[in-house]
């Protein structure tokens, strides 16, 4: 077994982002009832009182999600270019496709996801990206904005766009069979989101 407590190690990154796309939407019972009494508005997690003068906050999981997305375009780099769009799923989001998820359901879960040796042979970044329901060890603290009168747009949607709508370049790290497989879970989707 593998000690980690020798290998592990915490890298800090502060700074200041520029947001060149919209960057968080409102989580679950984060709605609130506006000077109008709705509570339809989407709006940004707000630090302190659920009320439009209170702080914003966007939650670390955007951030979190954009290192994912580079620690498998960097995975691809290093099979030699392209990932099966299993493995695409699993290290962007945390989930398991096809027959990944088979063999996963098949790995005890119990205990810390570090710890899991046959979940780590399976796919070694999981214990860094996480997966679905199992935590992984990439931290990323929630943003306070700079405050500025234009902190915050409202845009409507209804639909989670997929990793690959956002970035299109990870379409070229696919096989044209997973392209196809990928078209059409988009298809689903979408067919799911309009009912």
């Amino acid at each position: 077994m593998v000690n980690l407590s020798e290998k592990r190690r915490s890298i800090y990154f502060r700074g200041h982002t520029t947001a060149v796309s919209g960057l968080a939407v409102c989580r679950p019972d984060d709605n609130f009832a506006s000077a109008t009494g709705t509570k339809d508005l989407q709006r940004l997690p707000r630090l302190g009182a659920k009320l439009d003068r209170s702080p914003v906050f966007f939650p670390g999981t955007q951030l979190r999600h954009l290192i994912r997305e580079a620690l498998m375009i960097g995975a691809c780099k290093s099979a030699g270019g392209r990932l099966p769009l299993k493995d695409h799923f699993m290290l962007i989001q945390g989930v398991a496709i096809g027959e990944m998820a088979k063999e996963l359901s098949a790995v005890s879960m119990s205990g810390v996801i570090e710890r899991e040796d046959g979940l780590r042979s399976i796919n070694p970044l999981i214990s860094l990206g996480g997966f679905w329901k199992h935590g992984g060890s990439l931290g990323v603290n929630d943003w306070i904005p700079v405050e500025t009168d234009q902190q915050v747009y409202y845009l409507h949607s209804k639909m989670r766009a997929m990793p690959h709508q956002r970035n299109e370049a990870l379409v070229d790290l696919l096989s044209d069979d997973d392209v196809d497989k990928l078209k059409r879970i988009m298809n689903e989707d979408g067919e799911i989101a309009r009912k």
